[in-house]
């Protein structure tokens, strides 16, 4: 047999076993959001390609600072910062763009509340850990609302176990303060786990119902081309 022939069936059989690992691994996420006073952070840890690959993303989702915005001009970002030329950022510009282009891609995508829900399935939890802790003008609207909050979060959960696999109980904490000052922090820990091979299905699933719209890939095109162009 031509050594050229059995190279080239070596090199194709060690590709296809390559491929088989990296859609056969598993994406592991860490995601761990903070809301405590005037700061909102979240971060996540990917873990993936068996430890070959690790990242941590740091997101910060809202800081509430003491500044006053004279006036507001049509902002220039989609999810990112918008800053007027003052320097100042406006929070709410940044939300009216954010909900304005994420509108014209769910137009453009064909079904998109059904690919959603469809895709979530395929995460599964295996560790949820929620705590929150509030205090209030009185003991007993304190008390009113821990119990409000613990019928939420049970609310979510049944939401959220109906929709994608639950491995383990998860952990909520209300820790109500009687004799604070009037506040409320939470901290949120999920861990995922989700096969490469069902993120890379449901990327083209994805792609197919924005296919499908006349006009889609194109939206969706420029506006992810230009918050790369802005970031």
């Amino acid at each position: 047999m031509n050594a050229w022939v059995v190279g080239g069936l070596f090199v194709g059989g060690l590709l296809l076993v390559c491929a088989c690992l990296v859609l056969g691994s598993t994406v592991k996420l860490g995601i761990r959001i903070k809301l405590a006073a005037r700061q909102y952070s979240m971060v996540i840890h990917i873990h993936s390609l068996y430890g070959l690959f690790k990242k941590t993303l740091e997101l910060p989702l809202h800081s509430f600072k003491e500044e006053v915005v004279e006036e507001q001009q049509p902002p220039s970002r989609f999810f990112g910062k918008w800053i007027d030329p003052s320097g100042k950022s406006d929070p709410d510009a940044r939300s009216r763009l954010a909900f304005q282009d994420m509108k014209k891609l769910l137009q453009a995508t064909d079904g998109f509340k059904t690919w959603m829900l469809r895709s979530v399935r395929i995460f599964n939890v295996s560790s949820v850990f929620w705590s929150t802790s509030l205090a209030l003008d009185d003991a007993a609207q304190t008390a009113t609302a821990s119990g409000a909050l613990w019928g939420i979060k049970h609310m979510i959960l049944g939401w959220l176990s109906y929709h994608v696999k639950l491995h383990g109980k998860p952990e909520l904490f209300i820790i109500p303060d009687f004799n604070g000052p009037p506040q409320l922090s939470s901290a949120l820990d999920v861990d995922l786990r989700v096969k490469v091979y069902a993120l890379v299905k449901a990327g083209l699933a994805l792609w197919i119902r924005v296919w499908r719209v006349e006009g889609g890939l194109r939206t969706w095109k420029n506006t992810l081309q230009r918050e790369l162009d802005q970031a």
